[in-house]
């Protein structure tokens, strides 16, 4: 009997731990700018990314600033970091990532914003945004991946991935799901009607 219960102890642990574990990260750096008429706001991704538990990465990078052309790759995250960002969220939640401004002075800050969102084998899911981080080392871990990445992408440490429909069905998901959120989250500016033009004044 008392070998019985110490196996169940030893199985509900070890399910317990893996269900605390990472499921997937998917992360996405974006601007969002005016459409032709300027009438309407609309994302325009750099990167996207999504990382299974193990550390596999299947990435799609713009390849210039200046055109619409894109790469689709498969690349490998070190999994101890995975590891570490798991153990690191799995108590933490949404609100512990919000970018709090404590002071009335205006920064400016013109790079991309990023969207993370982490799903864990217990369905939890924590997911927030960050843009200016300096000085803010609670996104570190995540800085590094978008680093690791991009290292991988500029070294050519990757493999070009041939058939990726699926990986594009999944960013446009994750687009409408960021800009769904970004909504209720970030403070959009009002838009002019058709009728009206958006004028610059010094």
């Amino acid at each position: 009997m008392r070998n019985i219960i110490l196996m169940f102890i030893i199985v509900f642990c070890s399910c317990t731990s893996k269900d605390t574990e990472i499921e997937n990260i998917e992360i996405m750096s974006y601007y969002y700018t005016t459409n032709k008429s300027q009438t309407e706001m609309i994302m325009a991704f750099v990167n996207y990314s999504t990382i299974d538990e193990n550390g596999n990465a299947k990435t799609i990078q713009k390849v210039s600033n200046s055109e619409t052309k894109y790469l689709y790759f498969k690349s490998k995250i070190d999994g101890n970091i995975i590891r570490s960002i798991s153990h690191k969220n799995i108590n933490l939640n949404d609100e512990f990532y919000e970018q709090k401004t404590n002071t009335p002075s205006v920064n400016i800050y013109c790079g991309p914003t990023t969207r993370v969102k982490m799903k864990f084998k217990n369905k939890k899911i924590v997911t927030f945004f960050y843009n200016d981080t300096r000085n803010n080392s609670k996104y570190s871990l995540f800085i590094l991946l978008q680093n690791i990445l991009t290292k991988n992408y500029l070294s050519k440490n990757y493999d070009e991935i041939k058939r990726f429909g699926e990986l594009e069905s999944q960013q446009r998901d994750f687009e409408k799901y960021t800009i769904n959120k970004d909504t209720i989250t970030l403070k959009f500016p009002s838009m002019p009607t058709k009728n009206d033009m958006i004028k610059f004044v010094k």
